[in-house]
């Protein structure tokens, strides 16, 4: 029998770490059969689409950002009021009336906002909702969503503890599942050849922009700096900061040691070259880029912020610092642990139990106990 999924997520075209996941999991849910698959994007970029299977059916995303005639912009305009005030109306005006039988909303607020009452539904999210807590009204709204749904997932401890905290009736029917990975792919991605690193090499990898705080990458980095006078940094990625970074990195008399390198559709011969990886990101949920970094030995030096402190203290695979002077004591550390031959081996340990079958053993187990219940 075939299981009709539909998955609704934010942007599947912006080239974020939800995005890749989902596809893992769409992806490995193909190889196995028995589920016919459609996906709703919310916002619709010019981006990068990560693959899918072509038996996907790719619905008409809700805010189509690449249309740019008067039509379009219009209905963009009124139905981003819509969902400003109405959820309820919001879904009535893009949901079709095709049946599921099981919804998945892959990250909070709008994509679960616009799965149907009466719909068997489970809502993954990819990361912590401590932003709800000045917006009540939405609050209210994510709160209503969680309580209608069969199952939710976090995908990490402070992602759980975030959802509890605003919808405690989600605490019986909350699971945290990790992250699946292509690990034998990434192994063999890392082969392919790419620009060389100089080393120490500490590695930023994703898009430049508030949130990931590149201006705060550079400034820890120069701490690192100061420890470690050979160090240099790549940023893989592009956005809106670089030039703020390149800037920072120039006041501070480190812009030759700083190589902006912008989006590398292969990252992973980078990573491989690592000594470190570096995030001050101020929000997130899983790090993938943590958990590709073990997959080849490689630490990390993060803000507290996502799975960081539980990645840390799971395998000794990185160190949180609460500020940007931190840094150089936490690389220096790093690369004494890394002088042993079995430090990387237990990173690369841990990694190993995130493969993508394990991840989508945990979505079928998920599936089958939903559909097991009534609704």
């Amino acid at each position: 029998m075939t299981t009709r999924v539909l998955f609704i997520v934010y942007s599947f075209s912006m080239g974020g770490g939800a995005e890749k996941v989902l596809s893992y999991l769409i992806n490995g849910l193909e190889s196995r059969g028995g589920y016919q698959v459609d996906l709703l994007e919310v916002h619709h970029e010019s981006g990068t689409w990560e693959a899918i299977p072509e038996a996907v059916t790719v619905l008409p995303p809700v805010f189509d950002e690449t249309a740019t005639n008067p039509f379009a912009r219009l209905r963009r305009g009124a139905l981003r009021r819509v969902s400003a005030i109405s959820p309820a109306l919001l879904r009535r005006l893009v949901r079709t009336p095709k049946r599921y039988d099981v919804v998945v909303p892959f990250n909070y607020m709008i994509p679960s906002l616009l799965a149907k009452p009466n719909e068997r539904s489970i809502m993954w999210n990819h990361g912590s909702i401590e932003c709800l807590d000045d917006e009540p009204v939405k609050a209210a709204w994510q709160r209503k969503a969680y309580e209608r749904a069969d199952a939710v997932v976090a995908i990490a401890d402070r992602t759980a503890r975030s959802i509890v905290r605003l919808c405690p009736e989600a605490k019986g029917k909350l699971r945290i599942v990790r992250n699946g990975f292509p690990l034998e792919a990434m192994r063999e991605a890392s082969c392919e050849p790419s620009v060389s690193l100089e080393h120490p090499a500490v590695v930023c990898l994703g898009r430049l922009d508030e949130n990931k705080d590149p201006v705060s990458v550079v400034r820890a980095f120069g701490s690192i700096v100061s420890q470690a006078p050979s160090a240099h940094l790549c940023f893989i990625g592009r956005g809106d900061l670089e030039e703020l970074a390149r800037a920072e990195a120039y006041r501070l008399g480190i812009l030759d040691r700083v190589v902006f390198l912008g989006y590398v559709e292969n990252p992973y011969p980078l990573l491989r070259q690592a000594d470190c990886v570096i995030s001050m990101s101020h929000s997130e949920g899983f790090q993938s880029v943590f958990v590709e970094g073990f997959v080849f030995g490689v630490p990390f030096i993060s803000t507290p912020v996502g799975a960081a402190e539980e990645l840390a203290c799971a395998c000794d695979g990185g160190i949180v610092i609460d500020g940007e002077a931190e840094a150089g004591d936490a690389f220096v550390a790093l690369m004494g642990k890394r002088e042993e031959a079995s430090y990387g081996e237990k990173l690369q340990r841990y990694a190993s139990g995130l493969s993508i079958d394990a991840f989508v053993d945990a979505f079928e187990l998920l599936v089958s106990e939903v559909l097991g219940g009534t609704k």
